[in-house]
């Protein structure tokens, strides 16, 4: 017991910061979602070496993905941040349909959209090969490889720009113009 609060687990995330589990936030996780109470470790492991890994809504929190059971099937923790020391804030399932999506001379197997921040991630292959990083003058982020070869590109507001002009444009360096099409599946698999 930490001030008064029982700690059920403390583990170190995939940057080396305690974060802890405790016994309030692991009753109202289960309590929300049932389907999570067999999963406590899996959890815990998804913080410690998550398939990934991105920037919460808030400005402290971050959120953990670990592919589960399914392809389309992953585990969605988020982690709010205090000085250094994270503490689980809840955890749930979220369904993701596997698909590629081609862009350009591109081909992404790896796509996750987000549909809480309206987030389009893409990549080719593992997200870990990305050694070089620039924006589009869109405001696209836009990943390398060793090689110089497109391996990632991280679409903010996918959605709300395929609703307003139909279409997604990215400079590559040539400007490509994503029709919703494309992205359709990818938008609707939440």
């Amino acid at each position: 017991m930490i001030g008064g609060v029982t700690v059920r687990a403390t583990i170190e995330d995939l940057n080396g910061r305690p974060v802890e589990l405790t016994e309030e936030r692991w009753s109202h996780v289960v309590e929300r979602h049932p389907e999570i109470r067999s999963f406590h470790q899996t959890v815990l492991r998804a913080v410690e070496a998550p398939d990934h890994h991105i920037s919460g809504r808030l400005a402290n929190e971050e959120w953990f993905y670990l592919k589960t059971d399914r392809p389309s099937n992953w585990l969605k923790v988020v982690v709010a941040y205090v000085e250094g020391r994270g503490q689980i804030v809840t955890a749930l399932r979220k369904e993701i349909n596997a698909m590629t999506i081609t862009i350009g001379s591109s081909t992404f197997d790896n796509v996750f959209y987000d549909a809480d921040v309206d987030v389009l991630y893409l990549h080719v292959g593992d997200p870990s090969t990305a050694v070089e990083f620039d924006e589009s003058p869109e405001g696209h982020a836009l990943r390398f490889d060793a090689d110089g070869r497109l391996v990632g590109v991280t679409i903010v507001g996918a959605k709300s720009l395929i609703d307003a002009d139909g279409e997604i444009a990215i400079t590559l360096p040539e400007v490509v113009h994503v029709d919703s099409d494309t992205v359709a599946p990818a938008l609707a698999s939440v």
